[in-house]
């Protein structure tokens, strides 16, 4: 069996793989046993898994006896509306942004089977594609990290949350914030994820406009849905910035970073990627003209179709020479500084005060 039909078997049985369905996210996992065997929807899976930790915090507050510290905290917190919002927002976004991350998942292997898959021209390239699809599909994987990422970070929100009341805030009240904080690794996670995604995707063989690989279909597709996270990420922290400047809290500024580097690494690794595989492109295209160019030059006399030839393949040369080097341009610069805008924007709105001072 040939190479190209090899790649042409494994393309095929890799979009039917992924058409079926036969990939799933522990998310989708767990949409599917709330609707018994039929996903539910982003908005109600969101109103569940926000609802879920709520209750089961609830009934073990209830059964140990600590709804009196609850009533403390929430009469600490009355005072404050502000940080009462942007407590209950923090808790929603913690459901919320895991459903979004894995309907971003899906439509971002929709993109590949899509339009991506046809342009791969390598083996190696298809086998790397399904081998981050199961990265992310891995349910061991998304339990450690959600474990893992509620067992690190509730503690440090439960004493903060535990100063404020001036007391314990109970087992109930810890069970919920773990809870929560581990839905929130998960979309930590997934960050991280579309940027392994994008250090891989400087590796892949991919077919491209041989005459200007930089405005191939395939390239403005990758670029548009990579952007695209971008900007959920950056609402995101624009949001988080807002709530965390204009509260005052400096002890979850950290926080800011696992959005500020995201949006930076996400951008630069995927347009760093995508203008490999232009260069590589473009360099296969100048070897194939110039090896042309070489057996003309060959001959020891040039007849006249020889000689137009010679000059065609000269200025085709020349042309796709100076054709961009990567997918990087007005456009996505201008994404980008947008994408960058949104915390920043989040920024100037929690020190509005100070930002009006400044200019009086």
């Amino acid at each position: 069996m040939s190479k190209n039909q090899s790649v042409s078997k494994r393309r095929n049985q890799l979009r039917i793989h992924l058409e079926e369905g036969n990939y799933k996210a522990l998310v989708d996992i767990l949409l599917q046993r709330i609707g018994r065997g039929k996903p539910v929807s982003p908005l109600m899976g969101t109103t569940i898994f926000f609802a879920g930790p709520m209750v089961i915090g609830l009934l073990i507050a209830t059964f140990l006896g600590e709804l009196s510290v609850w009533q403390r905290v929430i009469q600490n917190l009355l005072p404050n509306p502000i940080l009462l919002i942007w407590i209950v927002f923090s808790l929603i976004t913690a459901s919320a942004s895991m459903i979004i991350a894995n309907v971003y998942f899906h439509k971002m292997v929709a993109t590949i089977r899509d339009h991506v898959l046809e342009s791969v021209e390598s083996l190696e390239t298809l086998n790397d594609i399904e081998n981050w699809v199961m990265l992310l599909c891995n349910k061991r994987l998304a339990w450690l990290t959600a474990v893992l990422g509620g067992l690190i970070t509730s503690p440090i929100i439960i004493i903060i949350n535990s100063s404020a009341a001036g007391v314990f805030v109970g087992i109930g009240h810890s069970a919920l914030l773990f809870l929560f904080a581990a839905q929130s690794s998960l979309f930590i996670s997934f960050i991280y994820g579309i940027m392994v995604f994008t250090f891989r995707l400087r590796g892949y063989e991919l077919r491209l406009f041989e005459s200007d690989p930089a405005n191939s279909e395939v390239i403005a597709r990758l670029s548009d849905s990579l952007s695209w996270f971008v900007y959920i990420v950056a609402v995101y922290g624009a949001a988080q910035t807002f709530g965390i400047v204009t509260l005052q809290l400096p002890y979850f500024s950290f926080i800011l970073f696992l959005f500020w580097i995201p949006i930076v690494a996400i951008f630069l690794m995927s347009q760093l990627s995508l203008s490999r595989i232009i260069q590589n492109s473009k360099w296969k295209a100048l070897n194939t003209t110039q090896q042309k160019i070489a057996a003309i030059q060959k001959k020891s006399a040039l007849k006249k179709e020889d000689q137009d030839n010679l000059l065609w393949l000269l200025n085709y040369h020349d042309r796709v020479k100076l054709t961009r080097n990567s997918a990087f341009d007005l456009k996505a610069g201008i994404s980008f500084l947008n994408s960058m805008l949104l915390p920043l924007v989040g920024f100037i709105l929690g020190n509005l005060d100070n930002v009006i001072a400044f200019f009086r």
